[in-house]
């Protein structure tokens, strides 16, 4: 990525990184609650670096071994390990984050490896690492991410990248309205609970709440917990949904950079060496956005690296030969 859209890029990220250091002074933060402010977007970062790396460098079959593997570890790390703390990351719905994000790279290999088996070995020891974990919404997520990566691999001479951003656009848009509707009420309907737990809707409401408290600036990081009456458990310490915790502790402001920080991510996906790349790597972004609007993902360090991966290795991979020789 070089030109103008990588120099945005860095002045998204050099903007988001000062807000949270000029925020978290102001308001004596310690380190640990600054950090996930600071570590993501850099691994994103460097994710992405050594996802182009590995496609330039790194033979695909090896690319789908080192992903099978690492899906069979994860399948595993499920089975053996007790509740709650399932391997690797120990939580169910970070695991099946990063299964869909490690998914869409075996998805991409598979586009440059049209033998398939490797590749395919690879999605299907993903799709089962990422079914295991049983997360409600993860496995939604999956399922609809898998279709876009499924079409991009079946029909690899897809020549419109304009119908997938326009459906991330879309769905994001309207994950986000209909998150800020949830999150401004307190009474709900019996019938939400089916969708959205009690216990997720309070965190969402304290942290809009919060929100409404500092619009601009927000309680800065680490701020939100003190608001929050259910925050002596670790587990509910969280806004658990990343614009909502940003719009506690960073206020307008950092939803505004969060926002960039979607665009510049979208359009580096959307940049992908083919279409049926792009595919993949908007579905990808898209899926790891609309998880992050329900939880507290991009704080486990695998899952911003792991996307980042899927970006900088969609940017080099190329559908091999035989596939743009087929009739389809």
């Amino acid at each position: 990525m070089t030109g103008r859209l990588g120099w945005a890029t860095g002045t998204v990220v050099v903007g988001w990184l000062m807000l949270a250091l000029v925020r978290a002074w102001q308001v004596g933060a310690s380190a640990s609650q600054v950090a996930p402010y600071l570590y993501a977007p850099l691994l994103i970062a460097g994710g992405g670096w050594l996802g182009w790396w590995a496609g330039k460098h790194v033979a695909t079959h090896i690319v789908s071994t080192m992903l099978a593997i690492t899906g069979v570890w994860m399948v595993f790390g499920v089975l053996l390990v007790a509740e709650p703390g399932k391997a690797p990351i120990g939580y169910p719905n970070a695991n099946a984050a990063l299964g869909i994000q490690l998914l869409a790279l075996a998805a991409l290999a598979t586009l440059r490896d049209r033998t398939r088996k490797l590749g395919w070995l690879a999605i299907a020891a993903t799709v089962l690492a990422t079914l295991a974990n049983v997360s409600r919404a993860g496995i939604g997520i999956a399922l609809g991410a898998g279709a876009f990566f499924a079409l991009a691999v079946a029909f690899p001479r897809i020549k419109a990248r304009w119908p997938v951003v326009l459906g991330s656009i879309t769905a994001c848009t309207t994950g986000a309205v209909l998150l800020v509707a949830i999150a401004r009420r307190v009474h709900w309907r019996i019938e939400i609970d089916t969708f959205v737990e009690p216990t997720r809707r309070y965190l969402w409401n304290q942290a809009w709440e919060a929100f409404r408290d500092r619009p601009a600036l927000g309680h800065g990081p680490g701020g939100y917990a003190p608001l929050n009456v259910l925050a002596d458990d670790p587990d509910t310490m969280s806004a658990h949904s990343l614009p909502l915790h940003v719009a506690a502790e960073l206020g307008g402001v950092g939803l505004l950079l969060l926002l960039a920080l979607f665009a510049c991510g979208l359009t580096v996906a959307a940049r992908a060496q083919t279409p049926a790349a792009a595919w993949i790597t908007v579905t990808a972004w898209t899926a790891l956005t609309l998880h992050a609007f329900l939880d507290h993902l991009v704080e486990f360090w695998p899952i911003p690296l792991a996307a980042g991966l899927v970006l900088g290795y969609g940017l080099v991979a190329k559908t091999d030969a035989e596939a743009e020789d087929k009739v389809v």
